[in-house]
């Protein structure tokens, strides 16, 4: 049976820091622009309102890449996976705003 291990580091493992949850802000407030735009302004289709909207994902990309360019110029300065994961998830959550009209 494989054995389990935990990283016992005092810093290591934490995903709820400042820098997500204000990248998560952002994302959030990006994704309800984005989809208010389109639609209603830009009188696009539904389309792009799905369970994960399009806006959403590409906002994401647009995170993930900048974060990589960020941790390869400043290592110390990117964002770890649990802190993606986090932006992430406030991006879904705020995603239901504009959506489902809530």
């Amino acid at each position: 049976m494989p054995e389990l291990r935990y990283n016992t580091d005092a810093g290591a493992g934490r995903i709820v820091t400042m820098r997500a949850v204000g990248m998560g802000l952002v994302l959030a407030a990006g994704v309800n622009g984005w989809i208010t735009y389109s639609e209603y302004l830009a009188q696009a289709s539904r389309m792009n309102i799905g369970q994960f909207p399009l806006a959403l994902f590409a906002l994401f990309v647009v995170l993930v890449v900048g974060n990589a360019l960020v941790q390869r110029l400043w290592p110390a300065g990117g964002l770890e996976r649990g802190e993606l994961l986090l932006s992430l998830s406030m991006g879904c959550v705020a995603a239901v705003v504009p959506t489902a009209g809530v």
